[in-house]
């Protein structure tokens, strides 16, 4: 699936009554970035938050909390944890290139 700014496709990190965290590309920034979003409101069936027609976005979490913010979804299952973990190791090595 592609939402932007995660044109290429992203990874599923957390999902828990419709509050979505992911973590992948995004082109605008060109960088590994952590997103989130509610995929379904009450309000709208494309969640929060959209675009101005409508399409569904993610909100990009700041790099300054990115891992950390990752960190405190650890201990949620062993499969989880993985893709978390493998998440955390990605943004340290973006970090140190930079």
């Amino acid at each position: 699936m592609s939402i932007y700014p995660f044109k290429s496709g992203y990874e599923m990190l957390y999902n828990n009554g419709g509050f979505e965290i992911v973590f992948g590309l995004s082109e605008d920034c060109g960088d590994m970035r952590v997103g989130m979003r509610w995929a379904t409101t009450t309000s709208s069936q494309n969640g929060y938050p959209i675009g101005k027609n409508g399409e569904p976005r993610y909100f990009i979490l700041s790099q300054d909390l990115d891992i950390t913010f990752l960190a405190t979804l650890l201990g949620g299952g062993k499969e989880n944890d993985k893709k978390i973990v493998k998440a955390i190791k990605t943004l340290i090595i973006q970090g140190e290139k930079k």
